[in-house]
């Protein structure tokens, strides 16, 4: 409340519910920050915040199990609204995260060229880290949600083997990471893939402690995931 009438409230939300406050609050109250984050640095005229906001906005009620259809409705705003102002970077951003929502609402079907995949594909290979870094993430995510285990183990080690990844994408990360491995457990028996869950849990756990609305529920399901493979039922079923 003491930043409302300055011209930094817009950033100052950016790193606030884009990256410390999703430890401690829930992340739908993060989603509502940051909209209106966006709002106030498009009004005060700096649209550089406010396209940080709208695209962490975007990530974490992807994260956060937002509604796809308007997920993808605000995405398309955003995007728009990034192209008028010729913001490059936030198109590509957007246009990732357009992708992934359609290809989990239909499986790409409605993916066409007019959606701005050519543009992607001509600049992936200006990509920055973090552009890099959104494009993994969301592979695995697909990949899980679509059904394809050895696809997202593939893409969540490409994300675990970088120096540069988030700290809130490496925590949602290892949640998917222990949840897809029980799936590759059904067709092998690999000792390192049965300690997977076990590391997920121990990061879990520990945000957990401080914000249980956001990780207590991944907690439980990963551990009656892990008492159902070691065949104590009781355990899975409390």
């Amino acid at each position: 409340d003491r930043i409302e009438s300055s011209d930094i409230i817009a950033r100052a939300y950016f790193i606030y519910y884009g990256f410390s406050a999703l430890y401690t609050e829930p992340m739908q109250s993060c989603v509502k920050c940051l909209k209106r984050g966006f709002e106030v640095g498009v009004s005060n005229g700096d649209p550089f915040s406010a396209f940080f906001c709208a695209h962490q906005e975007i990530r974490v009620s992807l994260i956060g199990g937002g509604k796809l259809s308007t997920l993808l409705r605000e995405s398309e705003c955003y995007l728009t609204d990034a192209g008028q102002h010729n913001n490059t970077v936030a198109k590509k951003f957007f246009l990732i995260y357009q992708q992934t929502i359609r290809l989990l609402i239909d499986k790409g079907l409605s993916i066409q060229n007019g959606d701005g995949a050519d543009e992607l594909r001509q600049g992936e290979s200006l990509c920055t880290t973090r552009l890099s870094e959104t494009m993994n993430f969301l592979k695995a995510l697909e990949s899980f949600w679509l059904g394809y285990a050895e696809r997202c183990h593939h893409y969540v080690l490409k994300l675990l083997e970088t120096s540069f990844l988030g700290r809130h994408h490496r925590l949602v990360i290892s949640f998917y990471h222990g949840i897809n491995v029980f799936a590759m457990l059904k067709r092998q028996k690999a000792s390192k893939l049965r300690q997977i869950p076990k590391n997920a849990l121990v990061a879990l756990k520990a945000a957990a402690t401080n914000s249980s609305w956001n990780y207590g529920n991944k907690v439980h399901l990963l551990e009656a995931e892990l008492s159902s493979y070691e065949g104590r039922s009781e355990d899975a079923q409390s």
